[in-house]
């Protein structure tokens, strides 16, 4: 076995310089102090331990090596610095190569690696295998159906905590999470849980049934059916028909997101569930009293007799405050023509921009995007903070349709109302769809997701949820870095019994590059993540990094791809190896990127 370090960093300083790595706006590495402690997992004589020339940026093979043991560098860590040039190609082989059969490395590195595609069930991943559906991460988890046959609930270390396995998951839905849970049906079977952000089911039919029966004993519900409003907000009506000798009648209650009742069941009386209230009639009990209305997070009860022709002050407070708790506390007064606290008063005044019609901007993580029209009723996006700071001046908005931004992880994405949805809320319907695919920092700056057919989600938990190919349902997660998330663990495709095949090249003289290629296996490089598009236009293009200079020529039968990145700072070598005249293998080490020509 190689050498391994374990280092004694006493100085905090560097700890908190180190935490940022991998970070894109890093531009230089903390320079590293001398270690004081070095303490040897092998035999060999510490004259012995490998010792590189630091590169340009500071760091050294060793450096790594012990950055890596400390745990304060990762794998992931490493690679983003790579692709950022904060650690050159060179340096990082080095490194590779002098770890590569260390039984320790080898472990962490596959246990970084592993993610949903290895969990249990799917054994035999292929590259074939795609997420098929998916849902944004809300509270830390999302859902994702892989080949249309298993749904699983992971978090963001993709670990897997619910499993579940059909053979009509086309009727599957799920929602996003709410007060700590999320609603799964499955629409064929009639399955119907609550299932809380650990992957615990803490109700289902079977539940609610159970619950019913031990009051009128075994076998007297006849059937259940559930119910909730547009927006899913962790609370169920439940609706059960029971049948004895003694009783007949249905039965209505409410459903905490804990899975127990919000009261006991009521009879025969229908309950109208709200977002943030639900509401039945009292006639039986009281014929003076219509109904009664209960908000759902304060308990607070509102007795409404029969006369009363308007709905109660109260809802409408109830919705103001269930409004500003989600949305920072502010919200938009039309008649204002600002934004208003919570005793009504004019915090930001908006008077100056020109609004587009019939919008109602809203205020989310601390930011809130206006689309806003100049003069001649040209349409432009820009972003103000909470004390009504505008961040950068006002872009072109290329689709107005588009009216809502939704901001998180430092990126904001257009998004706009779907058209199964009554009233809109950008908290929970967050999508992208047709017109230019882009993320645009708080900066102003404007990043293009190029895709043919798909659209992107705003980021939620570090992550985007991008739609890859609309037509087919092709899904993936990507990083604040543009990076595929979670990609799949083999890089060689496997056949049925889960066995390597060999992949068949062959060589083709006066073979072109130049064109557009799209990213389209498990694993990317630089630019060339999975998903992507990279251009060679027979000067530069941008696989290394976003601006390089590329020699492309023929090596024996396969061909050699040296990228200098901007600046000539750093140039990496790359063997492409020629499956058809449109589609590649890039080799970097061991590393595959699959790259497909789509002009």
């Amino acid at each position: 076995m190689k050498r391994r370090f374990m280092a004694i960093l006493l100085a905090s300083g560097l700890m908190l310089g180190l935490c940022g790595c991998g970070s894109s706006g890093d531009s230089t590495a903390a320079p590293m102090p001398p270690t004081p402690t070095v303490e040897s997992t092998s035999t060999q004589p510490v004259d012995e331990v490998v010792s590189k020339e630091s590169d340009a940026e500071g760091y050294s093979v060793d450096e790594l090596v012990n950055l890596w043991s400390s745990g304060i560098l990762n794998k992931q860590d490493i690679e983003s610095k790579v692709a950022t040039g904060e650690i050159s190609y060179e340096i990082y082989e080095e490194f590779l190569n002098y770890m590569s059969g260390d039984e320790e490395f080898d472990a962490m590195q596959s246990e970084e690696t592993s993610n949903f595609w290895d969990y249990p069930e799917l054994n035999n991943v292929t590259r074939d295998m795609a997420i098929t559906d998916a849902i944004s991460f809300s509270e830390g988890v999302a859902w994702i159906t892989v080949n249309n046959a298993h749904a699983m609930l992971i978090n963001t270390s993709g670990e897997v905590l619910y499993y579940y396995n059909s053979d009509h998951m086309n009727t599957v839905k799920y929602s996003g999470f709410f007060q700590g849970v999320s609603l799964f049906e499955n629409g064929a079977t009639g399955d119907t849980f609550l299932i809380d952000t650990s992957g615990n089911v803490v109700w289902s039919k079977e539940n609610g049934i159970s619950d019913i029966e031990a009051i009128y004993g075994v076998g007297s519900v006849e059937s259940i059916e559930i119910t909730y409003p547009a927006e899913f907000n962790g609370y169920l009506v439940e609706t059960v028909y029971v049948n004895t000798f003694e009783k007949t009648c249905y039965l209505s209650a409410i459903i905490k997101p804990d899975g127990t009742w919000l009261f006991e069941p009521l009879e025969d009386n229908p309950i109208r569930l709200e977002k943030c209230y639900c509401r039945y009639s009292d006639t039986d009990k009281n014929p003076k009293i219509d109904f009664i209305i209960v908000n759902l997070f304060s308990g607070e009860k509102l007795f409404v007799e029969w006369t009363a022709k308007n709905q109660p002050e109260a809802i409408a407070r109830w919705q103001e405050e269930y409004d500003r708790a989600n949305q920072d506390g502010l919200l938009y007064n039309n008649e204002l023509q600002g934004f208003t606290d919570s005793s009504g008063n004019i915090v930001i005044d908006c008077s100056g921009y020109i609004l587009e019609p019939y919008f109602t901007p809203v205020f989310h993580n601390g930011y809130c995007v206006l689309s806003i029209q100049n003069a001649d009723r040209a349409d432009y996006i820009t972003v103000i903070d909470t004390d009504g700071n505008q961040l950068f001046a006002p872009i072109k908005n290329s689709d107005a349709g588009d009216r809502y931004g939704f901001v998180s992880d430092g990126y904001f994405v257009m998004t706009s109302k779907p058209s199964n949805v009554e009233k809109f809320d950008p908290l929970y319907y967050q999508f992208r769809q047709g017109g230019e695919n882009c993320y645009i920092t708080l900066e102003g700056e404007i990043y293009d997701y190029e895709l043919n057919h798909g659209c992107i989600f705003p980021f939620s938990d570090g992550y985007s949820l991008v739609c890859t190919d609309w037509y087919s349902d092709e899904y993936m997660f990507i990083d604040t870095n543009f990076n595929d998330a979670f990609p799949q663990s083999s890089n060689g495709q496997n056949n049925e019994n889960g066995k390597a095949i060999e992949k068949t090249y062959v060589t083709m003289n006066n073979f072109s590059i130049e064109g557009k290629w799209k990213s389209v296996g498990s694993y990317g490089f630089g630019q060339a993540q999975p998903g992507a598009i990279v251009a060679f236009d027979g000067t530069n293009c941008n696989f290394f990094s976003p601006s390089d200079t590329y020699a492309f020529y023929a090596d024996g039968n396969d061909y050699r791809l040296e990228c200098t990145s901007f600046m000539s700072t750093s140039t990496a070598a790359f063997t492409v190896k020629i499956i058809d005249a449109d589609h590649i293998d890039v080799y970097y080490g061991d590393n595959i990127t699959e790259l497909q020509r789509t002009e």
